[in-house]
């Protein structure tokens, strides 16, 4: 009996690590797609590197409708989907969760963009004005998402939730450099 628990015990054991190979080499594989992206902070701005295309093909544009243009519509659709991953929730298993990368930086272009649409249709910012505005939050937020030292940028936005035109401003204090 006792050849039965240790044969057992060596297999849960051979499986564990086999399971455990899989998911650092599928880690590995997701790491090598992501571009290294680093952030400085000086006082009370930051700096964040980005690795986001800026043009889009004509049928990307035709494709997407947004209030304030298709160019916004199509950074808005490239953030939703880096912010969004699916991932297994047992290797193996076609079940997969949803997980929210950064969400509060999500929540805040989100609250934003609500905020916009408000003063655009109240005439209380011109349309060119807020679409400015909202394409520098758009473009801060896809470099924030492979950005992995945004701790303090993430706990300003945390502190400044419920005051739309300060989260603005605190988009407005990042500057945001290409890689290419």
């Amino acid at each position: 009996m006792s050849k039965v628990y240790l044969l057992v015990s060596v297999a849960l054991f051979l499986g564990y690590l086999s399971v455990s190979a899989q998911n650092d080499k599928a880690l590995a594989i997701n790491m090598e797609k992501r571009p290294v992206v680093r952030v400085s902070e000086v006082g009370n701005s930051w700096e964040f590197l980005s690795g986001f295309r800026e043009s889009f093909s004509d049928e990307e544009m035709r494709n997407t409708e947004h209030f304030l243009g298709n160019k916004v519509g199509c950074m808005l659709q490239c953030m939703k989907e880096a912010y969004f991953r699916k991932e297994e929730v047992v290797p193996g298993d076609p079940q997969t969760r949803t997980v929210l990368l950064k969400p509060e930086i999500y929540k805040s272009v989100v609250a934003i963009e609500k905020y916009l649409k408000k003063c655009v249709k109240e005439k209380t910012l011109e349309r060119a004005q807020a679409e400015q505005d909202f394409t520098h939050v758009l473009q801060v937020a896809l470099a924030a998402v492979d950005t992995e030292q945004t701790e303090s940028f993430e706990n300003e936005l945390q502190k400044n939730k419920k005051d739309q035109s300060n989260l603005i401003c605190l988009f407005k204090r990042v500057k945001v450099k290409s890689i290419y």
